[in-house]
C-alpha cells in the first residue's frame, strides 16, 4: 500500500487539493438547509483559494492543472445549485460545467505567476498576488455578461452575514470586497508554504512575510468601518409600516386555470390579515396573480384597485401587462406596480429587463423561431435604459421606489441605476418557490445585501414562498420573514417598520455613479504580474573555489588526496594532523 501511495503520490496531492477547495468554495456560501436553518462558513471565503494555490507554486502541467481547478469547481458549482433540478437536471449540470470554466481560466493564470513566488521578494511577492486577485476579479466581473450574464455568489457574497466586512462597497463595489478576500487568500498560501519550507539559514528580513500582513490590514481596515455603522445606524428614522405577503403558491400550479380563484383568495385573505395587523403599505412577490394585472381584461386591474380601497393602504405588487404590439402579436412583460386606494391603478409600471435565459424567454430564438416555437419564449424584456422608479403614495410622503424582479438583485447596474434616479429604498419581487425548500433563496438574499451596501439603500424582498425581510444600508439583516423549523419556506404575512438612516438619504454613492472601476486597476495588476513573472530571477554569483598549489613532482598517493581535497570528498582526520603542511599539501 506504501509503496502504491508513494508512486502515485502526485495523483493523491493532486485529488486533494481538488477535493479541498471544493469543499471550502461551497462552504462559504449557503449550502445546505437543515431544520429551518441554512449553513454557511463565511471565514471559508477568505482561504478557500489557498489549497489551489499552494499547489500552483510548483510547477504543474497544464492538462493535471485544467483538471483540478475546473473539476473543484464544477464540484462546488454542482452541489451549490443543485436547487436548479426542480426545474432542469440538465440544465444544473450545464450551467455548473460553465461556470466553473472561470475559475480555470484563474488558475492557469496563476499557473504562470505562481511557482516563482517564493524565490521573489517581499515587494516582488506583493504585486504579484495583487495581480493574481485582480485576475479573479477580471472572471468575476467577466461571468456579469458573458453569455448574457450570470453573477451568481462572487466572492464577495460570502460575506453576506458579516457587514463589517462590506463597507467598502460603496467605493469598490462588490469586486472590490473579492479582490480582498482573493488577495489574503493567496497571501495565506504563501505564508503556508514559508511554513512548510522555512529558511533558517537567511536574515530576519528575509524571513519577514510581508504579504500576509498586507492581508491582514486590509481586513482589519474593512472590520473597522464597523464603528461607523454602530453610530449613524442608532439615528435612523421609520418611512411606514410595512405588511409582506408571502402566498406561497407552488410554481406550476399558480398557472392552472383550475386553481386560479384560490390564488386570488389566498392573496386577499393574507392581505387583510396585515392591514389588520397595522401595515400600511403592502408589497406583494413576483407574478402574484396568474392573469396580466394590465391588459385587455380590465376585471384583474379592477380587483386589485378595489381591494387596495377596501383596505386604504397602497399595494406594491409584482404583476404581468399585456400590451397590444403596433404591428404583430400582443407582448406581455413581468414586472411591478403601484395600486393606490384612491387613484386606483397607476398607468406607469416597471418592466423586468433581464429575462431569465430558457424560462421567460428563448436566447436561441433566431436558430429556432423558423421552425420551432418553444413554449418558454413568452416576455419581452423592458428597456435596458428605462429606471424602474415607481412613486408610492402615502401618510401625505411621496416615495420613490426601485423595483427589481426576480433575479435582476444579482446585477449590480440595475440596482445603480434605480438608486441614481433617486430610488429610496429598493424592492425586490421575486419567486423561489420553483427552486424547492433548499438554501436557493438564500443565496439569492445574500446578493440584495451586497446591492443594499453598494448603493446605501434599504433593500425590501418579498418572495412567493421566501426569502422574504428588509436589509439596512449596511447590509445587516433587519428583519426575516420566517417561522420555527420552516424557515423562510411559509405561508403567511408578517409587518415590520422600514427604516432608513437619514445621513443616506438622497445620498449618492461612488460605486453608484462609476460602477466596476476596479476591473481596470484589477487589469493593470494582472498585466504587471504576468510581466515579472517572465522575469528571470537573477542567479547569485557562485563562490570561487580555493585554488590548488600547482604539481611540483607528488607522490601519486599525495596526489590523490589532494584532488579528494580539492573535491570535498576528503577530510583531514586527527591521525593525519590538523593542517596541509602534515600532507605536505
Amino acid at each position: 500500500m506504501q509503496a502504491f501511495f508513494t508512486k502515485n503520490k502526485a495523483a493523491f496531492l493532486a485529488g486533494l487539493v481538488l477535493i479541498l477547495t471544493a469543499i471550502l468554495h461551497t462552504a462559504a456560501f449557503p449550502f445546505v438547509f437543515v431544520n429551518g436553518r441554512t449553513l454557511s462558513v463565511a471565514e471559508a471565503g477568505y482561504v478557500c483559494l489557498a489549497p489551489l494555490a499552494v499547489w500552483l507554486m510548483r510547477r504543474r502541467s497544464m492538462r493535471m492543472t485544467a483538471l483540478v481547478a475546473w473539476g473543484a469547481f464544477f464540484l462546488s458549482w454542482l452541489f451549490l445549485l443543485s436547487w436548479l433540478r426542480h426545474v432542469t437536471i440538465f440544465g444544473t449540470i450545464g450551467l455548473s460545467a460553465v461556470l466553473a470554466l472561470f475559475p480555470l481560466g484563474w488558475a492557469l493564470g496563476a499557473r504562470v505567476i505562481l511557482p516563482d513566488l517564493p524565490r521573489r521578494s517581499g515587494a516582488e511577492r506583493i504585486l504579484l498576488i495583487a495581480g493574481l486577485a485582480g485576475l479573479w476579479v477580471i472572471f468575476e466581473w467577466a461571468r456579469s455578461w458573458v453569455l448574457s450574464g450570470f453573477p451568481w455568489l462572487p466572492l464577495a457574497a460570502s460575506q453576506w452575514d458579516r457587514p463589517a466586512m462590506l463597507q467598502i462597497l460603496p467605493l469598490t463595489g462588490y469586486l472590490g470586497l473579492s479582490w480582498v478576500l482573493a488577495f489574503f487568500s493567496l497571501a495565506l498560501a504563501s505564508y503556508l508554504l514559508f511554513i512548510l519550507r522555512p529558511r533558517k539559514d537567511a536574515p530576519w528580513w528575509k524571513r519577514f512575510n510581508p504579504e500576509l500582513y498586507a492581508g491582514l490590514f486590509m481586513l482589519l481596515v474593512s472590520a473597522l468601518s464597523v464603528a461607523a455603522m454602530v453610530r449613524t445606524r442608532s439615528g435612523r428614522e421609520p418611512l411606514f409600516q410595512a405588511g409582506l405577503v408571502q402566498p406561497y403558491v407552488p410554481g406550476m400550479l399558480k398557472w392552472d386555470p383550475e386553481l386560479a380563484d384560490e390564488s386570488v383568495t389566498r392573496l386577499e385573505r393574507l392581505s387583510t390579515f396585515a392591514q389588520a395587523q397595522g401595515a400600511q403599505v403592502l408589497f406583494w412577490p413576483e407574478s402574484a396573480l396568474p392573469w396580466p394585472v394590465v391588459g385587455t381584461n380590465p376585471d384583474v386591474g379592477n380587483w386589485c384597485a378595489d381591494l387596495s380601497a377596501r383596505l386604504k393602504v397602497p399595494i406594491v405588487m409584482g404583476g404581468m401587462a399585456e400590451v397590444p404590439a403596433e404591428s404583430g402579436p400582443t407582448v406581455f412583460f413581468n414586472g411591478v406596480l403601484v395600486v393606490d386606494p384612491e387613484t386606483r391603478l397607476a398607468p406607469v409600471y416597471y418592466a423586468k429587463r433581464k429575462l431569465v435565459p430558457f424560462g421567460e424567454y428563448n436566447p436561441l430564438a433566431f436558430l429556432t423561431d423558423n421552425f420551432l416555437k418553444l413554449p418558454y419564449d413568452f416576455f419581452t424584456p423592458g428597456k435596458t435604459d428605462q429606471s424602474g422608479c415607481l412613486t408610492l403614495a402615502q401618510g401625505g410622503h411621496l416615495y420613490k421606489v426601485g423595483a427589481l424582479v426576480c433575479y435582476e438583485d444579482i446585477f449590480p447596474k440595475l440596482a445603480r441605476g434605480e438608486a441614481a434616479a433617486g430610488a429610496d429604498f429598493l424592492y425586490v419581487a421575486t419567486n423561489n418557490a420553483w427552486y424547492g425548500e433548499e438554501a436557493g433563496a438564500y443565496q439569492h438574499a445574500a446578493h440584495s445585501v451586497l446591492r443594499a451596501v453598494e448603493n446605501r439603500r434599504p433593500v425590501l424582498r418579498c418572495g412567493n414562498g421566501g426569502w422574504s425581510g428588509f436589509i439596512d444600508e449596511y447590509g445587516a439583516i433587519e428583519y426575516v420573514c420566517e417561522r420555527p423549523d420552516q424557515g423562510v419556506y411559509f405561508q403567511g404575512e408578517d409587518v415590520f417598520p422600514l427604516k432608513r438612516v437619514p445621513a443616506f438619504a438622497g445620498v449618492t454613492t461612488f460605486y453608484t455613479l462609476h460602477g466596476d472601476w476596479v476591473v481596470w486597476p484589477a487589469l493593470a495588476l494582472a498585466a504587471a504580474a504576468f510581466f515579472i513573472a517572465r522575469r528571470e530571477i537573477p542567479q547569485a554569483p557562485a563562490e570561487p573555489k580555493e585554488a590548488l598549489p600547482p604539481d611540483d613532482g607528488l607522490s601519486p598517493e599525495r596526489r590523490k588526496a589532494r584532488e579528494l581535497l580539492g573535491k570535498g570528498k576528503f577530510r583531514i582526520g586527527k591521525g593525519l594532523g590538523s593542517g596541509r603542511g602534515r600532507l605536505g599539501l
